[in-house]
């Protein structure tokens, strides 16, 4: 019996970032590609933002992709959580799988969140941070960004936010 909860609290972590991701379309992809990749999941409300972006939204999870000319560049999910120490479990398996996948992890100025921290994973920049939302609970927001294809707009959003330096 040790060794079954041994294995569950193994393999948590990686369920947990498995969950939160399933939606999750490769960099790179079109627009049209992603459209029919959630059209066939049928599992979720999906909306066209503007030309450059689209929302989803499931029970669970909020999904944005953002497109430019090389495709997708980045992904954004959110999370809300009733109790704000589920939400600060995920975030730790996150930043579990991270370190197993040898991505440099690095804590961030946490100001409003209560956690923050991103992961360079090869040429792929993840931001993940908890933010509480009162007695509502809290939010876990994870953002995904592929450094080759990101517009110029986007580095420098993150040169201002001093994420890369």
């Amino acid at each position: 019996m040790k060794k079954f909860f041994t294995i569950a609290a193994a393999f948590l972590p990686l369920c947990s970032l498995i969950a939160q991701t399933y939606l999750n379309q490769p960099f790179g992809s079109t627009k049209t590609q992603v459209l029919e990749f959630l059209k066939s999941r049928n599992l979720s409300r999906t909306s066209v933002v503007d030309e450059s972006s689209v929302t989803t939204t499931t029970e669970s999870y909020t999904v944005t992709y953002h497109f430019d000319e090389g495709g997708l560049y980045k992904l954004e999910t959110q999370r809300d959580f009733p109790a704000g120490k589920e939400a600060v479990k995920a975030l730790e398996g996150f930043r579990d799988q991270f370190q197993r996948e040898n991505a440099v992890v690095m804590e961030l100025n946490a100001e409003k969140e209560l956690t923050r921290f991103a992961a360079l994973s090869g040429r792929e920049l993840h931001e993940v941070r908890a933010v509480s939302l009162g007695k509502n609970g809290t939010q876990l927001r994870i953002m995904a960004l592929d450094l080759d294809r990101s517009p110029n707009e986007a580095v420098a959003d993150l040169r201002q936010d001093n994420m890369l330096f």
